[in-house]
């Protein structure tokens, strides 16, 4: 029981970190207009004193951290945005670059001066989008298409397609 409450707790605390209050207000106003009600509305839409991020301080930034991907570069510059996000999304989710070793030396290929004793996976994934994120789209684009095509030079990757898929045209090579 006690676990639900704190997911409860938790989401609610995301939804407060990752959106603006005028967000939130909108979003719950849309649902009034719908004919949806909730006590939860008037919490999330106030300024409740009971109810503030700093309630749910590091533990819910820890376990789950949001973007570090700076919210104006999605309105000055869209597509740029969309191309960190989603390579930011793969990272995290391991499609990408599954070993923190491996981020560390993209993170070295792309600043010389690049510097990092025994961080997070999470820590070198930041450090990985603010060193993209000076970078153009054409860049940004160039090295996620080489991150991805490395994966699929992978014997491993060719191997788990293999076998997942029944492909042939990923068929390991087998030495004779």
């Amino acid at each position: 029981m006690k676990s639900k409450i704190l997911q409860i707790a938790l989401r609610i605390a995301l939804i407060q970190e990752e959106f603006s209050e005028t967000e939130i207000s909108e979003a719950v106003n849309l649902l009034q207009e719908a004919g949806v009600t909730s006590n939860l509305f008037t919490y999330l839409s106030s300024n409740n004193s009971k109810f503030q991020r700093k309630s749910f301080s590091s533990k819910a930034k820890s376990e789950s951290p949001k973007t570090q991907i700076p919210i104006d570069l999605k309105n000055n510059e869209p597509e740029k945005y969309q191309l960190l996000v989603e390579f930011e999304s793969s990272l995290k989710n391991k499609e990408l670059l599954t070993e923190s070793v491996e981020i560390r030396r993209l993170c070295e290929s792309l600043d010389k001066n690049f510097f990092s004793s025994k961080k997070s996976r999470l820590d070198l994934i930041h450090q990985l989008i603010q060193l993209l994120i000076s970078r153009t789209v054409e860049e940004i684009a160039k090295i996620i298409n080489e991150v991805k095509e490395k994966e699929k030079e992978d014997p491993y990757y060719r191997l788990s397609k293999f076998l997942i898929d029944g492909d042939s045209s990923h068929k390991p090579e087998v030495e004779e």
